[in-house]
């Protein structure tokens, strides 16, 4: 009994941020494992949607405009990918919008997502609620391996992995299962490009092409795009603070055949992005405005779709709020340290 006090005494005092991790991440997915409510925008009425919404007739109050993709695409989408995937084919075409459209190609249908196996171990809502809930897990225990690696203290790690789990990005994103997962590999990426740089183990650089397509198949080539660049720079950066030109030829290399995975899904989505009508206009409209950096001190300093006060774009698209707390010491580190890697981040 002694030797078993001893030995959870040791594992809590070596990965008690993880733990704390875990469970802050459980309070905040209560609703579903305790109270079974399903994290889906599913309080639509019909009346939102077209042809309804062109009648004022049938006007009446939306809880949150911001969210009508994932009842009209997101969802629909997974649940035809799950179908037909069970009817031992691949989704390559999609009979059910207008006279049929393309859906492996379209990027958002995610069907490559190694998550879609959830789906086949538990029932649909289930493995929806799962998938959805598991990026602010995921994400915070990627960016604490990332800040450890760099020689973050246990504190620090913890901070930086709860503001990123459930930063403005990943929190006003998270319903629709996409751009989350997209975004929170980018810590592993550099998790493993450091590890790899420290150890010169090659574990750590399969773990980095694994996660680049784990990005790119989740279902936003704009944001895997960003995370990708990223990735990239940190290499150059790498190189300029070491000078070890083997080593990052050889993650060049492996972040090489992770791309080549990637190009299962990116390729098909390019041929059929450069058909659309949207690829022949320029959308200076949608270039993100000055003004967005406002959401970094008050996430709805514009306002919010929820209490229905907001006025100025689209709130999901403009929330860069990480929490006061990270942001003073993001600016404070970068007033006192004058290091590379400060500025680089």
């Amino acid at each position: 009994m002694n030797s078993f006090c001893n030995f959870s005494e040791e594992v809590f005092k070596k990965y008690w941020p993880i733990i704390l991790i875990f469970c802050i991440w459980f309070i905040f997915s209560s609703p579903y494992f305790i109270n079974n409510k399903i994290p889906f925008a599913s309080s639509y009425q019909v009346n939102f949607f077209s042809p309804w919404s062109a009648y004022p007739q049938f006007a009446g109050p939306v809880k949150n405009n911001a969210m009508p993709d994932v009842i009209g695409q997101i969802y629909p989408w997974k649940h035809f990918t799950i179908q037909t995937f069970k009817a031992g084919q691949i989704s390559l075409w999609n009979p059910y919008s207008f006279s049929g459209t393309p859906h492996l190609a379209n990027y958002q249908s995610a069907v490559f997502s190694p998550f879609n196996l959830l789906f086949f171990l538990l029932p649909f809502v289930d493995a929806w609620s799962i998938a959805i809930l598991l990026q602010p897990l995921l994400a915070g225990i990627f960016m604490y391996l990332l800040m450890k690696t760099l020689s973050v203290n246990k504190i620090g790690a913890l901070i930086s992995s709860i503001a990123f789990m459930f930063c403005g990005f990943i929190t006003t994103w998270m319903a629709y299962g996409t751009l989350g997962y997209a975004v929170l590999f980018l810590p592993l990426m550099l998790y493993a490009v450091e590890m790899f740089f420290k150890t010169n183990n090659r574990k750590f650089l399969f773990i980095l092409s694994i996660s680049i397509p784990l990005s790119f198949f989740s279902g936003h080539f704009q944001i895997s795009l960003y995370v990708f660049s990223t990735l990239i720079a940190y290499i150059v950066y790498k190189y300029f603070s070491t000078k070890n030109k083997r080593s990052v030829l050889t993650v060049l290399l492996y972040t090489f055949f992770g791309l080549l995975i990637s190009l299962v899904q990116i390729l098909p989505s390019i041929e059929l992005y450069s058909q659309t009508l949207r690829s022949s206009i320029f959308q200076k409209g949608e270039v993100i405005p000055w003004g967005y950096l406002s959401t970094l001190i008050s996430p709805d300093f514009l306002g919010n779709p929820v209490t229905r006060n907001d006025w100025f774009g689209h709130y999901a698209e403009w929330n860069a709020y990480i929490g006061l707390i990270p942001l003073t010491l993001a600016f404070y580190a970068f007033t006192s340290k004058k290091d590379t890697r400060t500025f680089f981040f």
